[in-house]
């Protein structure tokens, strides 16, 4: 009790042995009331702690970061043959400002092949650690749907640097289900890049950002660039060794590999050609655990080997540990960083707000007979009432236990107060002033309090460190700031309340109390 006094500012003897005998009183035979205010708090606090977790985990099943986008499918014959018109209506600048549309993008629903992080193309086959067909979509330069999806709610990592204005070069962004798969560290995420197959070929492609999720359909994003280089563009985008027709071949291998070994084998190997020249290129790129460079083997300019030759070559270099392995490179340029209408499986509508969402399904609906999918917008708006109510409860609930505690802590106080008048009558009338009356009860009320919101809140830590190791998804959350205003609110007003009625039963003169007048 010593540091309690202390805490407490408990300077005299009589000031310590008051404070210790009227607290024991409070707290009554085998502390029963004490153990009363306590059960009342933990359970206000364990409903709280369950409300709040439960509005945040709906919260995260219902709403994203792309809930103000509507996408029109244009897989139909109908829709496709009034896309022209479709989008012209909407991109028009009075319809645009009467349902309050502030973008109107098409884009491309793919697929690519990835490989795990930990394929190593000296050593795996190729089909053993390859994930087929991730579903993702382009993402124009200016797209304004790059800022939803790098929102801070949303964003698990990104590369502030590549991505600041952006998707411009043929990058990509990975949801995080995706990147898990393919086996990301995402506790220690650094720049990173994936092996992307096409036509047989790796072709390493720079990851830029991570995030919790994309828009629906979607477990990548990537500029249309990347997206061209599978279709039209491919010709002006790739780096191949046997596309390009030059004397220079490029190769990936481990950046501590020794360009003079490999200098010794290529002369060894091609020993009947007049020279090659083996050069260790500044690109790297770190995939997984390994670090690959670029190597660049010069042939002389009318001596280029043929394939099979250059494939025996990389065995070669593989058996004596110096592996060299063959790659496309990707070159992505502003050149084909847009795309046709003709290439677009999907219009994406943006809205201000999502209640303009209705008023753009009745206008399509009246002007081209066209059904928008709403389960997106229903399930935002099933979120805000359920959310609604559920505060409404938890305030309901809140202004309850301040209520009973209140009271509570009222009675106790002017039931043991009018029991013991007659003795504070008589240390009054020797000198006790109402001042230190009121600071004495004030600071027992405070130490009574503090008991019961210490246990009850050790009591609702452990309720839910159970409730996480049950439960696969938690759904109770007492570390937040709506809870620690409670309690505040609960003791203030208490106290407050304490000392209203403490000067209101004690106020009198010493002849009243001792008389109880």
């Amino acid at each position: 009790m010593k540091l309690i006094h202390q805490l407490l500012r408990l300077k005299t003897d009589f000031e310590r042995i008051f404070f210790d005998s009227e607290s024991q009183v409070l707290q009554g035979k085998k502390r029963s009331t004490l153990v009363a205010l306590t059960a009342i708090l933990f359970f206000t606090l364990v409903a709280l702690s369950f409300a709040i977790g439960g509005i945040e985990n709906l919260r995260k099943r219902t709403q994203n970061p792309f809930t103000n986008w509507v996408n029109l499918s244009i897989k139909s014959m109908y829709i496709a043959d009034q896309l022209e018109n479709i989008k012209n209506r909407y991109e028009g600048e009075e319809i645009r400002d009467k349902l309050k549309i502030k973008q109107v993008n098409g884009w491309a629903k793919f697929s690519l092949n990835m490989f795990s992080m930990s394929y190593n193309p000296l050593k795996d086959s190729p089909d053993s650690l390859l994930f087929d067909n991730i579903w993702g979509r382009n993402l124009d330069e200016e797209d304004p749907l790059i800022n939803n999806i790098l929102s801070e709610e949303n964003k698990v990592w990104y590369n502030e640097e590549k991505i600041r204005d952006g998707l411009s070069s043929c990058e990509i962004v990975l949801a995080k289900s995706v990147a898990k798969q393919l086996g990301f560290d995402l506790e220690n995420i650094i720049k990173k890049h994936i092996f992307i197959e096409i036509g047989s070929m790796p072709i390493p492609i720079e990851v830029v950002g991570i995030v919790e999720r994309l828009p629906e359909f979607c477990n990548f994003a990537c500029a249309t660039s990347l997206y061209n280089f599978q279709t039209s563009c491919s010709e002006y985008l790739t780096v191949n060794n046997y596309q390009q027709k030059e004397n220079v071949f490029k190769f990936l291998g481990h950046s501590e590999t020794s360009v003079e070994q490999l200098n010794q084998l290529a002369s060894n190997f091609f020993s009947q050609l007049r020279s090659v020249d083996v050069y260790l290129k500044e690109e790297k790129y770190p995939v997984g655990k390994h670090l690959w460079s670029e190597f660049s083997v010069v042939f002389p300019g009318s001596q280029i080997p043929v394939r099979d030759s250059v494939m025996q070559f990389l065995q070669h270099t593989n058996e004596n540990k110096a592996g060299l392995f063959d790659f496309a490179k990707v070159e992505c340029n502003n050149a084909c960083n847009t795309l046709d209408n003709d290439n677009f499986n999907y219009l994406a509508f943006n809205f201000e707000k999502l209640k303009h969402i209705r008023d753009f399904q009745q206008d399509v609906d009246n002007e081209f007979n066209v059904e928008i999918d709403m389960t997106r917008v229903e399930n935002g708006e099933n979120f805000y009432r359920v959310s609604l109510l559920t505060r409404f409860m938890a305030t309901v609930l809140l202004i309850f236990a301040v209520l009973s505690i209140v009271l509570f802590i009222n009675s106790l106080l002017k039931s043991h107060l009018s029991k013991v008048r007659p003795n504070l009558g008589t240390l009054k009338a020797f000198g006790l002033n109402n001042r230190s009356l009121n600071k004495q009860y004030s600071k027992i009320i405070l130490y009574f309090l503090l008991q019961a919101v210490i246990i009850s809140f050790t009591l609702a830590v452990l309720v839910g460190l159970l409730e996480q190791y049950l439960s696969e998804e938690s759904l109770y959350n007492l570390i937040n700031i709506y809870i620690f205003l409670s309690i505040l609110a609960i003791t203030v007003v208490s106290v407050l309340l304490s000392l209203r009625t403490i000067k209101k039963i004690l106020g009198g003169t010493p002849g009243n109390l001792i008389y109880k007048r």
